[in-house]
Protein backbone atom coordinates (compact mmCIF):
# COMPACT_ATOMS: atom_id res chain seq x y z
CA UNK A 1 0.00 0.00 0.00
CA UNK A 2 2.99 2.25 0.55
CA UNK A 3 3.53 1.82 -3.30
CA UNK A 4 0.59 3.84 -4.41
CA UNK A 5 0.52 6.39 -1.15
CA UNK A 6 4.27 7.04 -3.18
CA UNK A 7 2.50 6.72 -6.54
CA UNK A 8 -0.14 9.29 -5.56
CA UNK A 9 2.69 12.10 -4.56
CA UNK A 10 4.97 11.24 -7.24
CA UNK A 11 1.67 12.25 -9.55
CA UNK A 12 1.36 15.32 -7.90
CA UNK A 13 4.01 16.89 -9.78
CA UNK A 14 3.06 15.49 -13.22
CA UNK A 15 -0.30 17.27 -13.36
CA UNK A 16 0.58 19.40 -16.66
CA UNK A 17 1.93 16.13 -18.36
CA UNK A 18 0.02 14.14 -20.88
CA UNK A 19 -3.68 13.04 -21.38
CA UNK A 20 -3.27 9.76 -18.80
CA UNK A 21 -1.64 12.41 -16.49
CA UNK A 22 -5.37 14.23 -17.04
CA UNK A 23 -7.36 11.21 -16.65
CA UNK A 24 -4.97 10.25 -13.07
CA UNK A 25 -6.22 14.20 -12.01
CA UNK A 26 -9.83 13.73 -13.06
CA UNK A 27 -10.00 10.86 -11.32
CA UNK A 28 -8.10 12.28 -7.92
CA UNK A 29 -10.75 15.14 -8.59
CA UNK A 30 -13.53 12.57 -8.40
CA UNK A 31 -12.44 11.35 -4.63
CA UNK A 32 -9.14 12.63 -3.11
CA UNK A 33 -9.44 16.53 -3.99
CA UNK A 34 -13.16 16.33 -4.36
CA UNK A 35 -14.43 15.55 -1.49
CA UNK A 36 -14.61 19.02 1.03
CA UNK A 37 -16.92 17.54 3.44
CA UNK A 38 -16.59 13.20 3.66
CA UNK A 39 -12.76 13.05 3.50
CA UNK A 40 -12.85 15.03 7.07
CA UNK A 41 -14.26 11.75 9.01
CA UNK A 42 -13.22 11.21 12.43
CA UNK A 43 -10.14 9.10 13.22
CA UNK A 44 -11.47 5.49 13.34
CA UNK A 45 -11.03 4.03 16.99
CA UNK A 46 -9.99 0.53 17.53
CA UNK A 47 -11.40 -2.05 14.75
CA UNK A 48 -13.24 -4.79 16.02
CA UNK A 49 -13.82 -8.46 13.98
CA UNK A 50 -17.17 -6.92 11.86
CA UNK A 51 -15.61 -3.07 11.69
CA UNK A 52 -15.02 -1.30 8.40
CA UNK A 53 -11.17 -1.13 9.71
CA UNK A 54 -10.57 -4.83 10.84
CA UNK A 55 -7.69 -4.63 8.62
CA UNK A 56 -6.48 -8.15 6.60
CA UNK A 57 -9.92 -10.19 5.11
CA UNK A 58 -12.12 -10.92 2.34
CA UNK A 59 -12.63 -8.14 -0.18
CA UNK A 60 -15.73 -6.52 0.78
CA UNK A 61 -18.05 -4.40 -2.00
CA UNK A 62 -20.34 -2.01 -1.06
CA UNK A 63 -23.33 -0.69 -3.01
CA UNK A 64 -23.62 2.94 -3.61
CA UNK A 65 -26.37 3.27 -0.18
CA UNK A 66 -24.27 0.77 1.71
CA UNK A 67 -21.17 3.26 1.03
CA UNK A 68 -23.39 6.19 1.84
CA UNK A 69 -24.80 4.71 4.85
CA UNK A 70 -21.02 4.02 6.47
CA UNK A 71 -19.63 7.33 5.60
CA UNK A 72 -22.63 8.52 7.03
CA UNK A 73 -21.79 7.32 9.95
CA UNK A 74 -18.44 8.05 10.22
CA UNK A 75 -18.11 11.60 8.96
CA UNK A 76 -16.76 14.14 11.44
CA UNK A 77 -18.51 17.13 9.80
CA UNK A 78 -22.01 15.92 10.32
CA UNK A 79 -21.39 15.22 13.96
CA UNK A 80 -20.80 19.06 14.20
CA UNK A 81 -23.94 19.69 11.91
CA UNK A 82 -25.98 17.87 14.60
CA UNK A 83 -24.33 19.32 17.24
CA UNK A 84 -24.86 23.14 16.04
CA UNK A 85 -28.40 22.02 15.54
CA UNK A 86 -28.41 21.32 18.95
CA UNK A 87 -26.66 24.24 20.42
CA UNK A 88 -29.22 26.41 18.16
CA UNK A 89 -32.07 24.45 19.79
CA UNK A 90 -30.85 25.20 23.29
CA UNK A 91 -30.34 29.31 22.26
CA UNK A 92 -33.69 29.68 21.05
CA UNK A 93 -35.26 27.83 24.06
CA UNK A 94 -33.82 30.26 26.24
CA UNK A 95 -34.01 33.45 24.05
CA UNK A 96 -37.80 32.79 23.87
CA UNK A 97 -37.62 32.33 27.82
CA UNK A 98 -35.79 35.33 28.17
CA UNK A 99 -38.09 37.31 25.56
CA UNK A 100 -41.03 36.63 28.08
CA UNK A 101 -39.67 38.95 30.65
CA UNK A 102 -37.72 41.46 28.28
CA UNK A 103 -39.03 41.60 25.15
CA UNK A 104 -36.27 41.88 22.28
CA UNK A 105 -37.90 41.04 18.91
CA UNK A 106 -34.18 41.05 16.94
CA UNK A 107 -32.82 38.48 19.47
CA UNK A 108 -35.35 36.23 19.12
CA UNK A 109 -35.95 36.52 15.11
CA UNK A 110 -32.50 35.50 15.52
CA UNK A 111 -32.69 32.46 17.28
CA UNK A 112 -35.63 31.71 15.44
CA UNK A 113 -33.46 32.09 12.14
CA UNK A 114 -30.33 30.55 13.77
CA UNK A 115 -32.11 27.16 14.50
CA UNK A 116 -33.61 26.86 11.53
CA UNK A 117 -30.82 27.74 9.11
CA UNK A 118 -28.96 25.01 11.38
CA UNK A 119 -31.42 22.19 10.78
CA UNK A 120 -31.25 22.81 7.02
CA UNK A 121 -27.42 22.94 7.05
CA UNK A 122 -27.37 19.13 8.68
CA UNK A 123 -29.59 17.98 5.81
CA UNK A 124 -27.53 19.66 3.24
CA UNK A 125 -24.22 18.33 4.89
CA UNK A 126 -25.93 14.88 4.88
CA UNK A 127 -25.88 15.48 1.26
CA UNK A 128 -22.32 16.73 0.65
CA UNK A 129 -21.30 13.54 2.30
CA UNK A 130 -23.44 11.79 -0.27
CA UNK A 131 -22.45 13.45 -3.11
CA UNK A 132 -18.29 13.20 -2.10
CA UNK A 133 -19.50 9.20 -1.73
CA UNK A 134 -21.33 9.35 -5.27
CA UNK A 135 -17.95 10.98 -7.06
CA UNK A 136 -15.39 8.46 -5.94
CA UNK A 137 -17.62 5.69 -5.62
CA UNK A 138 -17.90 6.05 -9.54
CA UNK A 139 -14.35 7.16 -9.77
CA UNK A 140 -13.42 3.64 -9.24
CA UNK A 141 -16.17 2.38 -11.57
CA UNK A 142 -14.99 4.72 -14.34
CA UNK A 143 -11.21 3.93 -13.81
CA UNK A 144 -11.73 -0.23 -13.91
CA UNK A 145 -14.23 0.39 -16.87
CA UNK A 146 -11.11 2.56 -18.39
CA UNK A 147 -8.67 -0.47 -17.71
CA UNK A 148 -11.12 -2.75 -19.41
CA UNK A 149 -10.82 -0.79 -22.30
CA UNK A 150 -6.96 -0.66 -22.08
CA UNK A 151 -6.89 -4.92 -21.91
CA UNK A 152 -9.22 -4.83 -24.85
CA UNK A 153 -6.49 -2.49 -26.45
CA UNK A 154 -3.74 -5.03 -25.47
CA UNK A 155 -5.38 -8.15 -26.92
CA UNK A 156 -6.05 -5.95 -30.27
CA UNK A 157 -2.35 -5.40 -30.27
CA UNK A 158 -1.09 -8.82 -29.30
CA UNK A 159 -3.20 -10.23 -32.17
CA UNK A 160 -1.82 -8.00 -34.61
CA UNK A 161 1.40 -8.61 -33.46
CA UNK A 162 0.56 -13.11 -34.30
CA UNK A 163 -0.32 -11.71 -37.48
CA UNK A 164 2.48 -9.84 -38.84
CA UNK A 165 4.77 -12.38 -37.69
CA UNK A 166 3.01 -14.89 -39.21
CA UNK A 167 2.58 -12.67 -42.59
CA UNK A 168 6.82 -12.29 -42.43
CA UNK A 169 7.24 -15.56 -41.91
CA UNK A 170 5.68 -16.67 -45.27
CA UNK A 171 7.66 -13.48 -47.01
CA UNK A 172 3.96 -11.67 -47.34
CA UNK A 173 5.42 -8.22 -45.31
CA UNK A 174 8.40 -6.92 -44.10
CA UNK A 175 10.32 -7.10 -41.03
CA UNK A 176 9.20 -4.12 -40.16
CA UNK A 177 5.64 -4.54 -40.11
CA UNK A 178 6.39 -7.42 -36.94
CA UNK A 179 8.99 -4.15 -35.28
CA UNK A 180 5.71 -2.10 -35.64
CA UNK A 181 3.14 -4.26 -34.29
CA UNK A 182 5.88 -4.78 -31.01
CA UNK A 183 6.01 -1.29 -30.31
CA UNK A 184 2.38 -1.47 -30.74
CA UNK A 185 2.11 -4.03 -28.16
CA UNK A 186 4.39 -2.74 -25.52
CA UNK A 187 2.42 0.80 -25.95
CA UNK A 188 -0.53 -1.18 -25.12
CA UNK A 189 0.97 -2.97 -21.96
CA UNK A 190 2.45 0.64 -20.26
CA UNK A 191 -0.65 2.47 -21.12
CA UNK A 192 -2.69 -0.96 -19.27
CA UNK A 193 -0.25 -0.56 -16.35
CA UNK A 194 -0.71 2.92 -15.86
CA UNK A 195 -4.65 3.06 -15.67
CA UNK A 196 -4.50 0.01 -13.10
CA UNK A 197 -2.34 2.26 -11.36
CA UNK A 198 -5.19 4.88 -12.02
CA UNK A 199 -7.82 2.33 -10.48
CA UNK A 200 -5.57 2.09 -7.48
CA UNK A 201 -5.25 5.72 -6.85
CA UNK A 202 -9.55 5.86 -7.06
CA UNK A 203 -9.97 3.20 -4.70
CA UNK A 204 -7.36 4.86 -1.93
CA UNK A 205 -9.71 8.33 -2.72
CA UNK A 206 -12.94 5.75 -2.42
CA UNK A 207 -11.92 4.61 1.25
CA UNK A 208 -10.67 8.07 2.41
CA UNK A 209 -14.15 9.35 1.53
CA UNK A 210 -15.50 6.90 3.71
CA UNK A 211 -13.67 7.52 6.33
CA UNK A 212 -12.05 4.00 6.75
CA UNK A 213 -8.15 2.78 6.97
CA UNK A 214 -7.11 3.23 3.02
CA UNK A 215 -5.69 -0.44 3.46
CA UNK A 216 -9.24 -1.29 4.28
CA UNK A 217 -10.71 -4.28 2.18
CA UNK A 218 -13.76 -2.38 0.34
CA UNK A 219 -14.35 -1.71 -2.73
CA UNK A 220 -17.92 -0.29 -4.70
CA UNK A 221 -19.14 -3.23 -6.31
CA UNK A 222 -19.82 -3.14 -9.95
CA UNK A 223 -22.28 -2.14 -11.59
CA UNK A 224 -22.83 -1.30 -15.39
CA UNK A 225 -23.17 3.19 -15.90
CA UNK A 226 -26.06 3.20 -18.27
CA UNK A 227 -27.05 6.51 -19.45
CA UNK A 228 -30.41 6.49 -17.83
CA UNK A 229 -32.41 10.56 -18.41
CA UNK A 230 -34.36 11.38 -15.07
CA UNK A 231 -37.43 13.78 -15.69
CA UNK A 232 -36.42 17.25 -14.89
CA UNK A 233 -38.67 20.25 -14.11
CA UNK A 234 -35.83 23.01 -14.50
CA UNK A 235 -38.00 25.78 -13.66
CA UNK A 236 -39.73 24.26 -10.65
CA UNK A 237 -36.10 23.25 -9.35
CA UNK A 238 -34.97 26.97 -9.91
CA UNK A 239 -38.12 27.74 -7.75
CA UNK A 240 -37.43 25.44 -5.06
CA UNK A 241 -33.40 26.31 -4.81
CA UNK A 242 -34.24 29.77 -4.85
CA UNK A 243 -36.56 29.53 -1.58
CA UNK A 244 -34.30 26.21 0.21
CA UNK A 245 -30.79 26.92 -0.50
CA UNK A 246 -29.54 27.60 3.21
CA UNK A 247 -27.22 30.83 1.11
CA UNK A 248 -30.81 32.17 0.27
CA UNK A 249 -31.90 31.40 3.64
CA UNK A 250 -29.00 32.92 5.48
CA UNK A 251 -29.59 36.15 3.04
CA UNK A 252 -33.64 36.47 4.06
CA UNK A 253 -32.35 36.48 7.76
CA UNK A 254 -30.25 39.34 7.05
CA UNK A 255 -33.03 41.39 5.36
CA UNK A 256 -35.36 40.68 7.65
CA UNK A 257 -32.92 41.29 11.03
CA UNK A 258 -32.47 44.87 8.68
CA UNK A 259 -35.90 45.73 8.27
CA UNK A 260 -36.62 45.21 11.98
CA UNK A 261 -33.51 47.43 12.48
CA UNK A 262 -35.54 49.80 10.69
CA UNK A 263 -38.65 49.86 12.54
CA UNK A 264 -37.12 49.98 16.01
CA UNK A 265 -35.29 53.45 15.02
CA UNK A 266 -37.97 54.67 13.43
CA UNK A 267 -39.12 57.06 16.44
CA UNK A 268 -38.57 60.35 18.00
CA UNK A 269 -36.27 58.92 20.55
CA UNK A 270 -33.75 57.36 17.90
CA UNK A 271 -31.42 59.84 16.19
CA UNK A 272 -31.75 60.47 12.22
CA UNK A 273 -28.19 59.20 11.61
CA UNK A 274 -29.08 55.82 13.22
CA UNK A 275 -31.99 55.18 11.62
CA UNK A 276 -30.25 56.00 7.72
CA UNK A 277 -27.89 53.44 8.29
CA UNK A 278 -30.18 50.98 9.45
CA UNK A 279 -32.22 52.27 5.97
CA UNK A 280 -28.70 51.74 4.39
CA UNK A 281 -28.21 48.29 6.09
CA UNK A 282 -31.57 47.16 4.56
CA UNK A 283 -30.68 48.39 1.10
CA UNK A 284 -27.22 46.22 1.52
CA UNK A 285 -29.22 42.78 2.88
CA UNK A 286 -31.19 43.36 -0.26
CA UNK A 287 -28.60 43.59 -2.92
CA UNK A 288 -26.77 40.77 -0.97
CA UNK A 289 -29.99 38.72 -1.44
CA UNK A 290 -30.16 38.99 -5.03
CA UNK A 291 -26.80 38.35 -5.89
CA UNK A 292 -27.01 35.24 -3.98
CA UNK A 293 -30.05 34.59 -6.04
CA UNK A 294 -28.50 35.36 -9.05
CA UNK A 295 -25.68 32.99 -8.56
CA UNK A 296 -27.41 29.87 -7.57
CA UNK A 297 -29.29 30.22 -11.33
CA UNK A 298 -26.48 30.76 -12.97
CA UNK A 299 -25.39 27.43 -11.28
CA UNK A 300 -28.29 25.53 -11.81
CA UNK A 301 -28.36 26.14 -15.41
CA UNK A 302 -25.17 25.81 -16.38
CA UNK A 303 -25.44 22.32 -14.38
CA UNK A 304 -28.47 21.75 -16.20
CA UNK A 305 -26.97 22.61 -19.50
CA UNK A 306 -23.94 20.05 -18.43
CA UNK A 307 -26.10 16.95 -18.19
CA UNK A 308 -28.27 17.97 -21.57
CA UNK A 309 -24.28 18.07 -23.47
CA UNK A 310 -23.35 15.00 -21.44
CA UNK A 311 -26.59 12.80 -22.19
CA UNK A 312 -26.15 13.84 -26.54
CA UNK A 313 -22.18 13.38 -26.35
CA UNK A 314 -22.99 9.70 -24.87
CA UNK A 315 -25.85 9.25 -28.03
CA UNK A 316 -23.01 10.19 -30.47
CA UNK A 317 -20.03 8.66 -28.80
CA UNK A 318 -22.15 4.91 -28.82
CA UNK A 319 -22.31 5.85 -32.68
CA UNK A 320 -18.78 6.17 -33.26
CA UNK A 321 -17.95 3.66 -31.13
CA UNK A 322 -20.12 1.11 -33.69
CA UNK A 323 -18.28 2.77 -36.84
CA UNK A 324 -14.62 2.51 -35.61
CA UNK A 325 -15.59 -1.39 -34.61
CA UNK A 326 -16.99 -1.96 -37.98
CA UNK A 327 -13.68 -0.09 -39.39
CA UNK A 328 -11.66 -1.90 -37.67
CA UNK A 329 -13.16 -5.04 -38.55
CA UNK A 330 -12.86 -4.63 -42.18
CA UNK A 331 -8.86 -3.12 -41.89
CA UNK A 332 -8.05 -6.42 -39.67
CA UNK A 333 -9.86 -8.40 -42.92
CA UNK A 334 -7.62 -6.67 -45.47
CA UNK A 335 -4.35 -6.41 -43.65
CA UNK A 336 -4.84 -10.27 -43.16
CA UNK A 337 -5.48 -10.53 -47.22
CA UNK A 338 -2.78 -7.93 -47.63
CA UNK A 339 -4.60 -5.11 -49.22
CA UNK A 340 -4.01 -2.70 -45.84
CA UNK A 341 -1.02 -1.78 -44.98
CA UNK A 342 -0.18 -2.28 -40.94
CA UNK A 343 -0.42 1.20 -40.35
CA UNK A 344 -4.00 1.61 -41.65
CA UNK A 345 -4.60 -1.19 -38.84
CA UNK A 346 -2.86 0.57 -36.24
CA UNK A 347 -4.68 3.70 -37.31
CA UNK A 348 -7.84 1.50 -37.21
CA UNK A 349 -7.49 0.26 -33.92
CA UNK A 350 -6.13 3.22 -31.85
CA UNK A 351 -9.72 5.00 -33.13
CA UNK A 352 -11.64 1.98 -31.92
CA UNK A 353 -10.14 2.29 -28.27
CA UNK A 354 -9.70 6.03 -28.31
CA UNK A 355 -13.96 5.68 -29.18
CA UNK A 356 -14.58 3.23 -26.51
CA UNK A 357 -12.13 5.05 -23.81
CA UNK A 358 -14.37 8.52 -24.91
CA UNK A 359 -17.57 6.59 -24.29
CA UNK A 360 -16.89 5.24 -20.54
CA UNK A 361 -15.89 8.76 -19.80
CA UNK A 362 -19.06 10.27 -21.47
CA UNK A 363 -21.13 7.71 -19.58
CA UNK A 364 -19.59 8.59 -16.00
CA UNK A 365 -19.74 12.30 -16.80
CA UNK A 366 -23.43 12.30 -17.86
CA UNK A 367 -23.92 10.65 -14.28
CA UNK A 368 -21.75 12.38 -12.15
CA UNK A 369 -23.50 15.73 -14.04
CA UNK A 370 -26.81 14.42 -12.68
CA UNK A 371 -25.07 13.46 -8.70
CA UNK A 372 -23.97 17.39 -8.95
CA UNK A 373 -27.46 18.85 -10.21
CA UNK A 374 -29.06 16.88 -7.67
CA UNK A 375 -27.41 18.21 -4.88
CA UNK A 376 -27.21 21.89 -6.54
CA UNK A 377 -31.08 21.78 -6.30
CA UNK A 378 -31.31 20.90 -2.64
CA UNK A 379 -33.00 18.05 -3.94
CA UNK A 380 -32.07 16.17 0.00
CA UNK A 381 -34.83 19.32 1.41
CA UNK A 382 -36.91 18.40 -0.81
CA UNK A 383 -36.90 14.70 -0.82
CA UNK A 384 -36.83 14.54 3.36
CA UNK A 385 -36.52 18.09 4.56
CA UNK A 386 -36.91 16.35 8.46
CA UNK A 387 -34.12 15.74 11.29
CA UNK A 388 -33.24 12.24 9.41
Amino acid sequence: MRRWHGMARWYAGRRGGTTLWTLLAVLLALGLAAQPAASQAGAPGPASAGSPDAGAGALRELTLEEAVALALERNAQIRQAEADLEEARLVLEETRARHLMQPNPVTLLQAETGYELARRNLILTRSQVRLSVEQAFYGVLRAENLAEVAREGVALAERQLAVAQDRVAAGAAAPVDAIRAESQLSSARAQLLQVEGAVQLALLAFRQTLGVDLDTPIRPASQPVEVEPIPIDLEADLAFALENRVEVLQALAGIEAARTSVELTDNDYTPGLSHERARVGLRKAELALQQVRDGITLEIRQLYQTLLDAERQVEVLEQAVAAAEESLRITEAMYEAGVATDLELLSAQTAFIQAKTNLVNARFDHREAQVRYAHAVARALAEGGSER
